[in-house]
């Protein structure tokens, strides 16, 4: 990811999360994949993110912010709630996947320890195994999360409301973008181009835009300031 092609790379590369960001800001409705304890999440989640049953977000049940079961609607599919899984090798760290001569990105499926793909484990319960003969009882990723190097099952995907995320310290608004406190990255994302800052402000325009006296805890940081005596820290 040199020269001229950078700025592209990062935005195809961050395409799925741009999507996410932007569905989030204009509908108030975030879907995030993260620990339970982080603030802040791993992976922004989009309509096109995929369930581990198989099956992507918009083949699921309607949802809203305040989500818990989202079930799966397609024919014959026993998934009971809507559990993001990478769908991508780079979202599992394994860049170099893309390099190979030939490689087919659509065939990458995240699998468990047992060499088995996540379909063809249970969408349900601990998620064993169904390929016959094999003893597997439980998913467990054979991958890390490229953005905390965690195993997925250490994960959860959660459904929240604008007001949620407020209330329990969570990026909301415009520092949902991807690289929010970075503008030439930013602009990348959107644009892919770092100076091209037109879809941002056309973003940050809206009902969801974070005021000014209440940047994010990364922000403050960026600014010099200390987060533990600011008192627009939620």
């Amino acid at each position: 990811m040199h020269g001229d092609d950078f700025a592209p790379r990062v935005k195809k590369l961050f395409d799925p999360e741009r999507e996410a960001a932007i569905d989030a800001i204009q509908s108030g409705v975030y879907i995030g994949w993260r620990c339970p304890e982080f603030k802040h999440d791993c992976i922004r989640v989009c309509k096109n993110s995929k369930c581990f049953c198989g099956h992507l977000l918009n083949e699921h049940a309607q949802y809203t912010g305040k989500s818990v079961m989202v079930p799966c609607t397609a024919p014959r599919c026993e998934c009971k709630a809507f559990a993001f899984i990478q769908s991508r090798p780079e979202e599992a760290g394994e860049f170099w996947l893309q390099r190979r001569p030939g490689y087919d990105p659509s065939t990458w499926r995240a699998k468990c320890k047992c060499k088995h793909t996540h379909e063809e484990h249970h969408p349900t319960g601990l998620r064993r195994c169904k390929v016959r003969g094999c003893g597997c009882s439980k998913f467990f990723s054979n991958f890390l999360c490229a953005a905390c190097d965690r195993h997925w099952e250490e994960h959860e995907t959660s459904f929240e409301t604008t007001a949620i995320r407020k209330d329990i310290g969570l990026p909301y608004g415009e520092a949902y973008l991807p690289f929010h406190e970075f503008p030439e990255l930013r602009n990348m994302v959107l644009t892919g181009k770092e100076d091209d800052d037109s879809q941002y402000y056309a973003l940050t325009s809206g009902p969801h835009v974070i005021p000014e006296n209440s940047p994010t805890d990364l922000a403050l940081r960026l600014r010099g300031a200390n987060p533990q005596h600011n008192p627009f820290i939620w």
